[in-house]
């Protein structure tokens, strides 16, 4: 851990390549102005991150004003960062350069309720990915279920049926870069969504599949709360009468919008799990037996209507500039359309006003996510 001189050393040259990583390109007077340390110190700085290969000139900036300064901008091969999402029945995997861009992606078959050989296979996935990534900064894990990412802890996962598994304390000793473990959809929450700004004042994003999560965002930080449980908004009850959902209460948002649920209102039984692309089958076969003013369009709608009537109640609790929803329902108008209506209805119409609700569907975002939270965490200086 670095002290004093070494400590300040270190916050500068993270802070310099967080820059160069969220503007692209800058000049070395550009640098000293915004980060507020001495233009020596940024000439010494760029100097050695040149000669290790970090960072390139890409020619003078003729646009400005005054003496043409010379555009700095990172080499964004030189380092790579992973992330890995454990489903029940797969692995996906994501790796990015350090400017975020995704590299590789690609799914793995794991019986990850296997507790001993998915954490086993886990281990090996990672030494591959480190012997063909020379540069790679560290490698992030996302779970569905409970998770402390300080000690990187799955306290408790449904889906993987997993209780108190040390991941982190496994993974350490057999890996050597960096590991972080995140709860699933704290990690999609950081994906690149291309739709919220960079610099969001907060944002609230949601997430649908087999399961229903959450996670607030006060800028590009998650709000994790006291016992990293901040965000659950799929153990929110909508439905007091609803059916008995797996946390042992009735009617929460889980038990009657996740895609299981769906599936088992449309007739497709005996499906706990299914692919985004299995899903849009599904969807799409249920529409062509029940018409598209039948069933489906009805299910569609009550779904809007209990994910509207949890929306209302974040927004009226958490006031966030951006309500994200990320869900294989999103080409369904029936389904946004009653969301939106009812948040509307729901929640207070001042701060109703002043929340924007977008609609979204992401791909391996959980694991895209826990790549680039790799690099951020590269970026934080080790106090």
């Amino acid at each position: 851990m670095a002290k004093g001189p070494g400590l300040l050393r270190e916050m500068n040259e993270k802070r310099t390549l967080s820059f160069l990583r969220q503007n692209k390109t800058s000049s070395r007077q550009e640098l000293a102005d915004v980060l507020d340390v001495s233009k020596n110190t940024i000439s010494l700085m760029i100097d050695r991150f040149i000669r290790d290969g970090l960072v390139r000139e890409v020619g003078l900036d003729q646009s400005g004003v005054g003496r043409p300064r010379m555009q700095l901008s990172l080499i964004s091969d030189a380092h790579q960062s992973a992330g890995i999402l454990i489903r029940d029945e797969r692995f996906e995997i994501v790796v990015t350069d350090y400017c975020g861009e995704m590299l590789e992606s690609r799914q793995l078959p794991m019986n990850a309720r296997d507790q001993a050989l998915c954490l086993t296979r886990l281990s090996g996935l990672c030494n591959e990915l480190i012997d063909k990534y020379p540069g790679l900064l560290g490698i992030g894990i996302a779970v569905p279920g409970l998770v402390d990412p300080v000690n990187g802890v799955v306290h408790y996962s449904s889906h993987l049926g997993w209780r108190n598994v040390a991941v982190t304390e496994f993974l350490s000793p057999r890996v050597s870069v960096p590991v972080h473990v995140l709860n699933r959809v704290k990690a999609a929450a950081l994906s690149p969504l291309n739709i919220v700004p960079e610099h969001a004042e907060s944002t609230f994003y949601i997430r649908i599949d087999e399961g229903v999560g959450g996670a607030f965002l006060i800028g590009n930080d998650i709000v994790h709360g006291a016992s990293r449980t901040a965000g659950e908004i799929g153990h929110i009850v909508v439905r007091p009468d609803g059916p008995l959902c797996t946390c042992g209460r009735h009617g929460c948002l889980e038990s009657v919008v996740s895609t299981s649920a769906i599936l088992q209102r449309l007739g497709k039984t005996g499906l706990n799990s299914v692919s985004d692309e299995q899903f849009s089958i599904l969807l799409e076969s249920a529409l062509i037996e029940n018409g598209p003013l039948g069933l489906e369009e009805q299910t569609m709608e009550n779904a809007g209507r209990d994910l509207g009537t949890a929306i209302a109640t974040i927004i009226n609790l958490f006031n966030p500039q951006y309500v994200v929803v990320d869900s294989p329902y999103n080409a369904i108008r029936a389904f946004k359309e009653a969301a939106t209506l009812t948040a509307g209805d729901g929640a207070l119409p001042y701060p109703f006003q002043h929340t924007e609700i977008i609609f979204v569907r992401t791909t391996l975002s959980s694991a895209w996510g826990m790549a680039l939270a790799m690099i951020h965490q590269f970026e934080t200086p080790n106090y």
